[in-house]
């Protein structure tokens, strides 16, 4: 993501659906190898967080915005 945003191949709108994607990749990765999922998405959210602090602002209001309407 990092990559493809540096390139300018990707879009705001984009970068934010791709964090719920990483998320959801976490998953069910971890379903699939027998993992606890809610772990597993806990710590991508950790590592994402800490990878991408100042680049992606957009990222973070998505995903602030879209926890708020799960919420």
């Amino acid at each position: 993501m990092i990559a493809a945003s540096t390139r300018k191949w990707t879009a705001g709108v984009y970068e934010g659906i791709s964090a719920l994607s990483i998320a959801a990749f976490a998953y069910l990765l971890a379903s699939l190898i027998g993992g606890n999922g809610f772990i597993a998405t806990f710590v991508a959210g950790l590592t994402f967080g800490h990878v991408a602090k100042d680049r992606f602002s957009y990222v973070l209001e998505f995903t602030d915005g879209e926890g708020q309407v799960v919420m």
